[in-house]
Formats: C-alpha cells, sequence, structure tokens
C-alpha cells in the first residue's frame, strides 16, 4: 500500500493505492501487479446556514440558504434541510436551486467544490409564531454526515395600537395627555 499505515493503525485522510500480486503454487508470478486506488475520509462535510430571509417572518415565503463543502471525496448531493416551528410539525424541504462551485460542476461534488443551496418555507396564516429551529445536513460521498442548525421567528399576529387623549374637549394652554399603548 502506498501512503497507507503499515499495521492496523488508524488511516489518516486522503487518497492511497493498493497493490495485489499473487504466486501459485507452482511459483508462478502474476504480472504486473494489481493496482486499486481509494480514499478515505473521515470528516464530515461543512455545512453552514447562511441566511433565513425574512426574520421575523410574517404569513408567506421564508427563503433558506445553505453552503456545503467537503474537502477529501466531496459533497454526495443537495443538503437536506427541515424545519420545525413551534410546537409544529417537521418538513422537510425541497430544494428550488444550487449553484456549485465551479458552475460546471454537478453532484456528487468533488473534493473542495462548493455547492450554495436555497429552499423555500411556508409560513401559514396561523403560524404557529414562535421560533422555528432550521436544521441542514449533507452526506459527503464517504457517508459522513455533516449538520449546522439555526432558528428563525414566526410573528403571524399583526399589533394592535389603541390610543386615548384626555381632556377630550381643550382650550389653549391646558395640556392634553395621549396615552399610547401597543401590543404585539
Amino acid at each position: 500500500i502506498v501512503n497507507g499505515p503499515a499495521g492496523i493503525t488508524p488511516w489518516g485522510d486522503g487518497e492511497f493505492t493498493l497493490f495485489v500480486h499473487a504466486t501459485d503454487r507452482s511459483g508462478n508470478i502474476q504480472a504486473p501487479d494489481t493496482q486499486v486506488r481509494f480514499y478515505v475520509d473521515t470528516v464530515p462535510p461543512e455545512v453552514d446556514i447562511l441566511s433565513m430571509t425574512p426574520s421575523p417572518a410574517k404569513p408567506g415565503t421564508v427563503t433558506i440558504t445553505v453552503r456545503a463543502m467537503d474537502v477529501t471525496t466531496g459533497v454526495a448531493q443537495a443538503p437536506t434541510v427541515t424545519v420545525t416551528p413551534n410546537g409544529g410539525a417537521v418538513t422537510t424541504l425541497t430544494v428550488s436551486s444550487c449553484i456549485n462551485t465551479p458552475v460546471t460542476a454537478t453532484f456528487p461534488l468533488s473534493g473542495r467544490q462548493v455547492t450554495v443551496c436555497s429552499y423555500d418555507y411556508t409560513v401559514g396564516p396561523s403560524g404557529p409564531d414562535g421560533w422555528a429551529v432550521v436544521n441542514a445536513s449533507a452526506i459527503d460521498r464517504a457517508f459522513n454526515v455533516g449538520t449546522d442548525n439555526d432558528r428563525f421567528l414566526i410573528d403571524t399576529v399583526p399589533p394592535a395600537f389603541s390610543a386615548v387623549g384626555a381632556p377630550y374637549y381643550s382650550r389653549s394652554g391646558v395640556i392634553v395627555r395621549i396615552t399610547v399603548t401597543g401590543y404585539d
């Protein structure tokens, strides 16, 4: 094995070549050796939730942008993204688009190639209000999984304001006190 450990010590990340040759009972030796190249990848992909827009979110669309990159073997597919609203059910999102670097790259990506993918989550008319947790995960071609999580605020209740002026009737020089109360 070229670049590999001599015994059962742990392998480092990288590409390795295994050379195999056979000798039969008669002493005939295989020529040339059989060669097999392979990667060892023990590190999960880097995953970053870049944005969740808008936050706070009212009823409508929240766009979530996720970046993924794996140094050694590359990201196998677009990241998986889920949203769990406050007290609500988990929703797995469908990727809207991905921009890969280089732009000609396609899944599965090679090592050090980057993907930035967008997803849309729909906030319903009644929320539920509160923090929504976003989980993103990406898998590399060696089946290591990298994750990131973040959250955004859902607020579907419009603010309520009231105002009172006292005294209602006033003349010049008399102070009118205006009290404004707001709830959100």
